[in-house]
């Protein structure tokens, strides 16, 4: 993956300035110039083992470019290149929701995860998923503090699920790793987001750190993480590595952590 793209490499009407600025299980995001010279973000979502979903992830990234929230990156375009389907969305300068919270109070972070609720309500509203919600996809801009929820190059359609892997293992809600298709909605997100706040608010401790052992070399091994999935422990109240933390935002969290989507507390964002 990381020497398919290089800088300078034309997509479409885009040019490749940063060929990697980031990368997770089911591709890569580049940072591009448009014909404008304006900064853009373009996710590229292998394909090459699973042609069969080009017409299911185009159909759904024409229905992303209508969407418009001032807490989502705005989708622009889309199209194919080489054995990648790419979705370009606007380029958003911030830093992710863990360092931008590293030094702040519990009650000073609660805004912030406020407006990621806002943007993923506003996701499930218009009837997708995001499926790769986890620190690195929720970036804060420096002069205003404002929230805006990245990367929505996996993202689908609630109800017509197509499984490829998607989500970052220490996020990724059992569902999808154990194939639970019809389960797949917006209780997904709200687990990832949920896995997210409680690393934040830990200052790094992953809920599920275990999971991290079915990575070998660099790639997922899936059998393996299936079973840990299916056996790992509910994790310790954020409570018990942070002292200030409100006992009723740790109650919220612990109950979006269950394992099975219909044991969650909530089941949408705006709840």
């Amino acid at each position: 993956m990381l020497e398919e793209f290089h800088e300078g490499e034309i997509v479409g009407k885009y040019v490749i300035t940063t060929p990697i600025l980031g990368e997770g299980g089911t591709g890569v995001v580049s940072l591009a110039k448009d014909s404008e010279g304006k900064f853009c973000a373009i996710k590229f979502l292998s394909v090459k083992d699973n042609s069969k979903y080009i017409e299911h992830f185009k159909t759904e990234y024409r229905r992303l470019i209508g969407l418009s929230h001032p807490n989502v990156a705005k989708a622009l375009d889309f199209g194919f290149y080489k054995d990648f389907l790419y979705l370009v969305t606007e380029y958003i300068e911030g830093e992710d929701l863990i360092h931008s919270t590293y030094y702040l109070t519990p009650e000073a972070i609660i805004p912030l995860f406020l407006q990621v609720l806002e943007g993923l309500c506003y996701i499930h509203k218009n009837g997708f998923a995001h499926l790769d919600m986890k620190p690195e996809n929720i970036l804060v801009q420096k002069d205003n503090q404002k929230v805006k929820i990245i990367d929505l190059g996996v993202a689908e359609t609630i109800g017509s699920f197509k499984n490829m892997g998607q989500g970052t293992v220490p996020f990724i809600p059992p569902e999808i790793v154990m194939k639970l298709d019809a389960e797949v909605d917006a209780r997904a997100d709200l687990f990832s987001l949920a896995a997210t706040i409680y690393t934040c608010l830990t200052r790094g401790k992953l809920p599920f750190g275990l999971r991290n052992n079915a990575i070998k070399n660099g790639a997922v091994d899936y059998e393996l993480l299936n079973n840990i999935v299916a056996n790992e422990p509910h994790p310790r109240p954020i409570s018990d590595y942070r002292r200030n933390v409100p006992e009723h935002l740790d109650g919220i969290i612990q109950g979006l952590l269950m394992k099975r989507p219909c044991d969650r507390q909530y089941k949408t964002a705006r709840a």
